[in-house]
């Protein structure tokens, strides 16, 4: 909720995902994408399943590519951390266990 986080609190976040695989295959990265709520009537929705805008998908590879099952449990640590250069981008980094 960027409403109420300081301007510092954006310079790091932290989150801990857990996913569930639909089917069989390969693990092969994360994809990235936000929603912004602008009041009660305007919302910004940048999944792939939303009408296009120049706001874009972002796709992070593992580097390895882990077989999973339908139903196996995925867990990951991702750090994303401001950039020092342009403060509009963020370095990503994943953890897998």
């Amino acid at each position: 909720d960027l409403l109420h986080l300081p301007v510092e609190g954006t310079r790091e976040l932290q989150a801990q995902l857990c996913f569930r695989a639909w089917r069989r295959g390969h693990a092969a990265g994360v994809a990235f994408w936000f929603d912004v709520s602008f009041g009660h009537e305007v919302i910004l929705k940048t999944d792939p399943g939303s009408p296009p805008t120049h706001w874009k998908q972002t796709v992070v590879y593992l580097g390895a590519f882990p077989e999973v099952e339908a139903g196996d449990v995925l867990e990951a640590a991702v750090t994303l951390t401001q950039s020092e250069e342009n403060p509009r981008q963020y370095h990503i980094s994943i953890e897998t266990s």
